[in-house]
């Protein structure tokens, strides 16, 4: 059943506090360590607040339940490729420039007739749950976001002129904005939270798990099994307008070198799913282990209870030695029949093109961010690559350099045209100052893209877009060859690249007029960097400079002006 969405009143309401929050700018002084709460009025449940933007790109991030919390409280648990699914549920008002958005943000601000202008951060308003993509608010999560904004409005203010305000008179206590319903609507007051009583919570076995178990209380136990688990990096969709999801792997083996049967399941049945493969693998073996081994902290608290239900000896290790040494063999079983399952069943989608949910005001025709009339214009939709994802399982490793830049020369000659292995391998080897290595690596992943999207004739493809993530290692590698080029003061080869990149991608997600501009103004890519790079972050300076200077050059701009106007 589909959640139900906002009325389009509630979604004025919202807006206006997205962007009241945004105008007053509280990350100027506050920071993601000045927490506070706020109680939903409808529920009772409290939401944790914390202001980013210092760090990160600006936000309002709100927590619902003590989980974010108790994660502070306890530490955060070491990293792994489990985690960044593993956060805890979170609504999220960010502000971001119209690359982030898609085509509900579009039709919503639309239909509200907010005045769209596309050189300014708009909010983009989300819904993160552990393991799921993050999605659009349903009309309860945009109710408690609104409310939300408007109290950290006040306590921004408030900490603004004085920065005691969160400091709680006693001891374990953190600042609460409560309300009490009067005549007129919701009253608020400032109150203090005992975060000391809060309690971390685990799954809890239910009679039916505990049944389960019981059947396999009399078996003999015997030597240590490992278990571990991870999701698929794409996400699936089981109807359109459903909210995706990342399929959670779930794999086991004796510590002897026996693999065992796994399984994949939804993120929200990873208790039924342990409880049936144990169940499963411990009739196969005819004995239950004396010893389970696991070696994410994430996997404690749904398997804690079972384990003690059992009486068996759960470990945490640094290693799994079989599941590690077979993962590819492991992952490949593991995945035969749920995977045939999943294909049957579940539209595969990547997170740029999930289908998503129909705005209430759908007889509307929906239009895309840039509607042009393609029909007679060339595309190039780059291939899916297999490699893709080896790449990105390698990035998210703590390897050595030597060694990083060994596996990323293997991924180049696996698989010659996935780009972003040169991109990383140019990048590693320029920060070692081996800068004709990097060139050659550079221009070799350049000299292939270009071959790939260029017809017999040389001729540029009408459409290169950003949206369609096949595309992205393809705009990249072709980007820092620009970058490259412009650096070492060779701006007509950088100019011409960067000029075709936004002919082919008006949208520019990545940037190419910046750069253009920057050129034509007569500056060094130095020069530029120095100007607008705080830290790795472009902030509104660098719109606020485009937006003041890109009209002293119709020749360049005229028609990208023409093309975005609708959504500007």
């Amino acid at each position: 059943m589909k959640d139900e969405s906002p009325s389009i009143q509630e979604w004025k309401d919202l807006y206006s506090a997205a962007l009241d929050f945004k105008k007053l700018q509280p990350w100027e002084w506050m920071d993601d360590s000045d927490m506070f709460c706020v109680q939903n009025p409808a529920t009772g449940e409290i939401g944790y607040c914390c202001v980013l933007g210092k760090a990160s790109d600006f936000a309002l991030g709100v927590y619902p339940g003590d989980e974010c919390l108790l994660s502070r409280m306890l530490g955060e648990p070491e990293p792994s490729e489990l985690n960044d699914l593993n956060n805890p549920k979170c609504l999220m008002a960010s502000f971001f420039n119209e690359g982030y958005m898609d085509i509900h943000d579009y039709e919503t601000i639309k239909r509200l007739e907010l005045g769209f202008d596309r050189h300014q951060p708009w909010p983009v308003l989300r819904s993160h749950l552990p393991g799921y993509v993050p999605w659009y608010l349903n009309r309860d999560e945009a109710q408690f976001l609104t409310l939300t904004l408007q109290q950290a409005i006040i306590v921004c203010k408030h900490f603004k002129s004085n920065p005691k305000k969160l400091i709680s008179p006693a001891s374990g206590k953190m600042l609460i904005r409560v309300s009490e319903e009067v005549e007129d609507g919701l009253k608020w007051r400032d109150d203090w939270l005992d975060v000391f009583n809060i309690e971390e919570s685990g799954e809890v076995l239910d009679d039916s798990d505990v049944e389960i178990l019981d059947d396999l209380a009399d078996m003999k136990r015997q030597g240590t099994w490992e278990v571990d688990a991870f999701y698929l990096p794409e996400p699936v969709q089981e109807e359109a307008g459903e909210r995706p999801f990342y399929p959670y792997v779930i794999t086991w083996a004796v510590k002897d070198g026996e693999i065992l049967n796994g399984t994949v399941s939804r993120p929200d049945e990873k208790k039924s799913a342990f409880l049936a493969q144990l169940r499963e693998n411990t009739f196969s073996k005819q004995n239950l282990p004396h010893e389970i081994s696991i070696k994410r902290d994430e996997l404690l608290s749904v398997l804690t209870p079972i384990t003690n239900h059992l009486e068996i000896e759960l470990t945490r290790v640094d290693s799994l030695e079989v599941l590690e040494n077979a993962e590819e063999d492991c992952i490949r079983e593991v995945m035969e029949e749920p995977m045939d399952y999943l294909e049957e069943k579940i539209d595969k989608i990547d997170i740029e093109g999930i289908n998503p949910p129909k705005v209430e005001y759908a007889d509307q025709k929906q239009t895309t961010p840039l509607d042009f009339e393609n029909s007679n214009k060339r595309e190039f939709v780059d291939r899916d690559h297999e490699v893709s994802e080896d790449y990105y399982k390698l990035m998210g490793k703590s390897l050595g350099k030597a060694k990083l830049k060994k596996r990323l020369k293997k991924l180049i000659r696996k698989d010659p045209e996935f780009f972003d292995s040169y991109i990383s391998l140019s990048q590693m080897l320029y920060e070692e100052d081996k800068k004709t290595e990097a060139d050659l690596v550079l221009d070799n992943g350049y000299k292939r893209a270009i071959k790939i999207i260029t017809t017999e004739e040389n001729e540029w493809p009408d459409l290169l877009e950003w949206g369609w993530v096949e595309n992205r290692h393809v705009i990249g590698i072709i980007m820092n060859k620009a970058i490259s080029s412009w650096n070492k003061r060779e701006t007509d080869p950088a100019l011409d690249l960067f000029r075709k990149l936004l002919k082919s991608n008006p949208s520019d997600n990545i940037g190419a007029r910046n750069y253009i501009l920057a050129i034509r103004m007569h500056m060094s890519f130095d020069e530029f960097e120095e100007q607008f790079n705080k830290d790795g972050f472009y902030d509104s300076s660098l719109i606020d400079w485009f937006d003041d200077n890109y009209k002293k050059f119709p020749d360049e701009f005229d028609w990208w002006d023409k093309a975005t106007e609708e959504y500007r």
